[in-house]
């Protein structure tokens, strides 16, 4: 049965070696198969985990440029660019102004500056939010 399965999966020139071959491993085409399919379905796992939010586009007759996966590359630059641009501006305006700064009053304004400038990207790119974690 084994030497069968084996004969079925072989290429027409490879008759001697057959029974090395089904003795060594088995249906060695089955086996790569198998290991391809794992693969790949971890690959579309691991897409799965991604903290990246669901973009639909706006418009739907007039499709947007870039696809999603590359605008959320894009704004999220935007947006690291911007959370370190408003810490800076914090920093200035609290020396320009002789006050200390409040770690925690300058972390929710970098944030919220962030999150305005990769909506604001987002939607310049022809994409909506829909989920976002």
């Amino acid at each position: 049965m084994l030497l069968r399965d084996c004969r079925l999966a072989l290429p027409r020139g490879a008759v001697r070696y057959r029974v090395k071959w089904c003795k060594a491993g088995g249906n060695i085409v089955g086996k790569f198969a198998r290991a391809l399919v794992l693969g790949g379905s971890v690959a579309v796992l691991a897409s799965c985990v991604d903290n990246m939010p669901v973009l639909t586009p706006v418009n739907t007759l007039d499709p947007p440029l870039n696809l999603p996966g590359v605008a959320h590359a894009i704004c999220t630059a935007d947006g690291n660019f911007m959370y370190e641009e408003a810490r800076r501006q914090y920093e200035l305006r609290a020396h320009m102004a002789n006050r200390p700064i409040d770690a925690a009053n300058e972390e929710a304004q970098t944030r919220a500056a962030a999150r305005r400038q990769y909506v604001a990207c987002l939607s310049s790119q022809g994409y909506r939010i829909v989920y976002d974690r």
